[in-house]
């Protein structure tokens, strides 16, 4: 009876896990208008709509891919009820630690909170740059 309780707890707690890790896998999207100017994505819209492009795809394995800038990055995700954080291990197909010292300080961990449906991105190496707000992207 005793062995019974444990395994009933740890089957209660995984699935308690996977619930809430459900929410947060999928496409996320969203725009960082602060990357080009006004003036640049006035005379060139279709190069600075790219540039300004954020793509964040969080997996069911808890990995996950962001582009950002045009820059794609790869990393492992901590999954919360509310927040989650995202730290890369890759940039651009190289491993983070093989990177200068100067692009590994560039990188750090990013908190996402989930809230109402959307995402909230907030990188702490942006100063003083407002959060995003990524939507889900819907499958078709």
């Amino acid at each position: 009876m005793l062995r019974i309780i444990p395994l009933a707890l740890v089957l209660i707690g995984s699935t308690g896990c996977a619930n809430h890790t459900k929410k947060w896998v999928g496409t996320w999207e969203g725009m960082d208008e602060t990357l080009v100017s006004p003036e640049l994505a006035e005379e060139n819209p279709v190069i600075a709509g790219t540039i300004q492009r954020v793509i964040l795809t969080i997996k069911p394995d808890r990995t996950f891919e962001l582009i950002r800038g045009g820059f794609p990055a790869i990393g492992n995700a901590a999954l919360g009820e509310k927040q989650a954080t995202l730290t890369i291990t890759h940039l651009m197909d190289q491993p983070l630690e093989k990177l200068p010292k100067e692009t590994q300080a560039q990188n750090q961990p990013i908190t996402i909170t989930f809230s109402e449906g959307k995402i909230e991105l907030k990188d702490p190496t942006n100063f003083g740059k407002p959060s995003l707000t990524l939507a889900k992207k819907v499958e078709r």
